[in-house]
């Protein structure tokens, strides 16, 4: 993994001048650096110096010295961190060979960013993104790593009751959300730059192909709704910012699949089934499979 186009990334992280090996890694992975040790033999260096120099305010330097060496040592800390589920990340889900990496200046910013995310959801966040950037070079914008970087508890708990509605990490429909998302809530997270209602009532158009069948991708499902015609329909929706989307495609959630299916039925459905995505490698087209029916509701499963 190391050799690919993680290492770069990863040893940036950790502070290391060149590509880094993987029992390196599991030493920083396993004990974080005696930060006591390492004031006390910077101290005792300083107060050398300062008698040498005659400094007359030493103490003022030892405060300023030892403010710096906590900051410095708290950030490293956060990228120990990160570096740490980056690599469980690219684990489960590895970049393909022929990935370039993030580019260095996007690694400026993510590095800046990433120092200050102390809690360990926010750790988790840059992890995925840092390796979602590392799969695909570019999938992540700046604005997408200052809005990770501003999330506040409150926020983030909402956002994470609205992902599991997201369809195509671009829009939710407020239909099957109805009352589960309150309307304080959506204008929190409009604030907050996830979501935005354009200035008023937002309405997603539908399209069905040939065969008069839509798809809607929610996580790693599909669900595919027959439609009596391949007329375009216009559906309530709330639109996901660019800093939403990319945010909504980094991070894994349980979603309401079921739920949406089942609001299809609402819509002039003929039929409605639910199948699992996967992308054809190189080619980016989408194959369904293990496609099951959704049935109407109050009819048996097994109708």
């Amino acid at each position: 993994m190391l050799l690919g186009p993680a290492g770069k990334a990863i040893s940036r992280l950790l502070g290391a001048g060149v590509e880094i090996p993987a029992a390196w890694l599991e030493q920083k992975a396993q004990a974080i650096r005696d930060e006591t040790d390492a004031r006390r033999t910077v101290m005792e260096e300083l107060a050398a110096k300062s008698v040498e120099l005659g400094l007359e305010d030493r103490q003022l330097l030892e405060r300023g010295l030892d403010n710096l060496l906590g900051r410095v040592y708290r950030e490293q800390r956060n990228r120990d961190a990160i570096a740490r589920q980056v690599v469980e990340e690219l684990e489960s889900n590895p970049a393909p060979e022929t990935s370039e990496g993030p580019r260095d200046d996007w690694l400026d910013l993510f590095e800046s960013y990433a120092s200050r995310a102390s809690s360990e959801n926010l750790r988790s966040l840059f992890g995925k993104i840092l390796a979602g950037e590392i799969r695909k070079p570019g999938k992540f914008s700046p604005a997408t790593l200052h809005f990770a970087s501003m999330l506040d508890l409150q926020t983030a708990q909402m956002i994470d009751a609205v992902l599991p509605w997201c369809i195509d990490d671009s829009f939710i429909l407020k239909g099957p959300v109805g009352t589960a998302v309150h309307y304080g809530e959506w204008l929190v997270l409009e604030e907050a730059g996830f979501v935005t209602f354009g200035g008023g009532k937002l309405r997603r158009t539908i399209t069905p192909n040939q065969n008069q069948i839509a798809h809607f991708r929610m996580g790693k499902q599909v669900i595919g709704v027959l439609f009596p015609d391949n007329e375009s329909r216009n559906l309530n929706a709330i639109k996901l910012t660019k800093a939403g989307g990319e945010l909504a495609s980094a991070v894994s959630t349980s979603f309401q699949v079921s739920a949406v299916a089942e609001w299809f039925w609402s819509q002039q459905a003929e039929e409605v089934h639910v199948g699992d995505v996967v992308f054809e490698a190189g080619a980016g087209k989408m194959v369904i499979t293990n496609s099951r029916q959704i049935p109407r509701p109050g009819e048996p499963s097994n109708a």
